[in-house]
């Protein structure tokens, strides 16, 4: 049944790419969220702040 499938998907080329798209996105988000999280207190020094009294 699954070989079925992977020969339906390389016939239809349209659909290889699609589900190689679908698999792409979460990917690129996961890398984005990581890389925004892995070191959040590595640049303090260049935040730019002011104490208001």
């Amino acid at each position: 049944m699954i070989r079925a499938e992977w020969h339906y998907l390389m016939k239809h080329k349209l659909l290889l790419i699609v589900l190689a798209v679908v698999m792409l996105i979460p990917s690129i988000y996961a890398v984005t969220f990581l890389k925004s999280m892995w070191d959040p207190y590595g640049r303090l020094n260049d935040l730019p702040i002011a104490v208001v009294n």
